[in-house]
């Protein structure tokens, strides 16, 4: 459970720091305050899981200008996907096939005027979505 606990910002320092000495990023304070910049404007939890997943995507892509929400999560999808730990398909889904199905459900809640959703109707709009572009769920 500890994983789920949000950190704060010396925590954060410290897996950055940690992070930023194997892979070399950039300068320490500048992916530190990149990394909280993503956490923020992608509405992240501090969790150590999130900002990993961020410094992985920081490790090919890092920029110090503002936050592209899309292409931001367009590179978590890829870092998520091509790290090929997801164990919940009989295939694998890949980028596109994410990128469509969240977009879909976006859609839906949109036109429909809806800003709020449960866990089971998501997860049911996205098996509807994913049987229509042939991804089996086990």
């Amino acid at each position: 459970m500890l994983h789920l606990i949000a950190l704060p910002r010396n925590q954060i320092r410290n897996i950055v720091k940690q992070y930023n000495s194997e892979k070399n990023i950039g300068e320490e304070n500048a992916v530190l305050n990149k990394i909280t910049k993503e956490l923020e404007c992608l509405n992240l939890h501090r969790t150590p899981y999130n900002i990993i997943t961020i410094l992985k995507v920081s490790e090919k892509y890092f920029d110090d200008s503002p936050v592209n929400r899309t292409k931001m999560i367009e590179m978590i999808l890829f870092v998520l996907f091509d790290l090929d730990e997801i164990p919940r398909y009989k295939t694998m889904p890949d980028l596109k096939d994410c990128e469509y199905v969240l977009g879909r459900y976006c859609e839906i809640m949109l036109k429909s005027e809806i800003y709020t959703f449960k866990k089971d109707e998501f997860i049911l709009e996205l098996k509807n979505s994913a049987r229509k572009n042939i991804l089996t769920w086990t």
